[in-house]
């Protein structure tokens, strides 16, 4: 029993390296670089540009070690026997890599650094899906494609639907049926990561800024947003925490499993949703709401200014006024003296 516990201890510690994915990562990371010194040396990074393309940089090459941390290293290993573990995973995949990924904007780079043909063809093709089609010079068969492209994306991008799927997602893959199949079957295992970082990457690009991409305008809403999906995570944390058994049978079928360790896992995993889950949040949350108080600061601020001069303008023009007003008055001609009255004329008659 003492040498199949050390075999199962090495098993779990081994590196599960993919060679897709080292291929992607290593690809990606090759064509950002040679991108970056494409546009740097086309000057389409200018000084100010370039300080904050080195941070962007760093922000994707993060993102690319931690996709290899969690899917390549004794955490996905890990993941498949213990429910803390496989937890960790999931918000690496889900709030933490796609939100380094957006806040890089490596899109233009990645582009830059295709070789010259199919540089020109994609840049061609994302003019394409990016600008609005009007079907003038096309069959018109080929017009229909497009538009419902451009539906689907802009349906997408709704910010209420982007957190509908973002909430649906979470919770249907928490849910013990479809988490349970994905213990038992590696390539449904496989489509649920792809699923998390797509899914992530539509989330977190609704309220980071990740141009070309076009993120919600308004700080309030963006807070809104967030709120709702923090609410998501804490409500599935709450769900984990106080279940009274294991919600995922697989584990109680684990080498050294009891209940009791299942359960503990399973509450371990509920700490790791509300704690290290909400960082994300939490900072956007904080930045926005900075943002949102600073920006109504100077709208108070440009109103005041606004207002006085308003009333330096109407001071200004009020003594002008009664000049106009007095010159006017002053050349009124004198009005002439009223004709006497007829009893008057008797008078002076009598007299005479």
């Amino acid at each position: 029993m003492q040498v199949s516990g050390s075999l199962i201890w090495l098993e779990l510690w081994r590196w599960p390296i993919e060679p897709q994915l080292t291929a992607a990562v290593v690809v990606g990371a090759w064509l950002h670089a040679r991108g970056t010194a494409v546009q740097r040396r086309e000057g389409d990074l200018p000084p100010v540009a370039d300080r904050a393309a080195r941070w962007r940089a760093i922000a994707f090459y993060v993102a690319l070690v931690g996709l290899v941390v969690t899917l390549e290293s004794p955490l996905d290993t890990f993941s498949g026997v213990s429910f803390a573990w496989h937890m960790s995973q999931h918000m690496l995949l889900y709030l933490v890599i796609p939100p380094l990924l957006v806040v890089s904007a490596p899109w233009e780079s990645l582009i830059a650094g295709l070789p010259a043909e199919p540089r020109r063809r994609v840049t061609a093709l994302r003019g394409r899906l990016a600008g609005s089609f009007s079907g003038v010079g096309e069959a018109p068969g080929q017009a229909v494609p497009w538009r419902a492209y451009r539906s689907l994306r802009d349906f997408a991008a709704n910010p209420t639907v982007a957190l509908a799927v973002f909430t649906g997602y979470l919770w249907v893959w928490h849910l013990p049926a479809t988490f349970d199949l994905t213990l038992v079957n590696p390539t449904v295992h496989d489509l649920e990561h792809v699923g998390y970082l797509a899914v992530g990457l539509l989330f977190w690009s609704r309220v980071i800024d990740s141009a070309p991409l076009r993120s919600v305008p308004s700080y309030f809403v963006r807070i809104v947003y967030l709120l709702g999906g923090l609410g998501a995570c804490w409500m599935l944390g709450m769900f984990l925490a106080f279940a009274s058994t294991p919600l995922y049978r697989p584990y109680l079928h684990m080498a050294a499993a009891t209940k009791a360790s299942v359960m503990g896992s399973q509450a371990l995993g509920a700490g790791i949703m509300w704690a290290p889950g909400m960082v994300p949040f939490d900072v956007l949350f904080a930045l926005y709401v900075q943002r949102l108080l600073r920006q109504s600061a100077e709208r108070d601020e440009m109103d005041g200014e606004r207002e006085l001069q308003t009333r330096a303008g109407r001071s200004a023009t009020a003594p002008a006024g009664a000049a106009t007003v007095g010159l006017a008055v002053s050349r009124d001609p004198v009005a002439p003296p009223a004709p006497p009255v007829a009893k008057d004329r008797e008078g002076v008659r009598a007299q005479r």
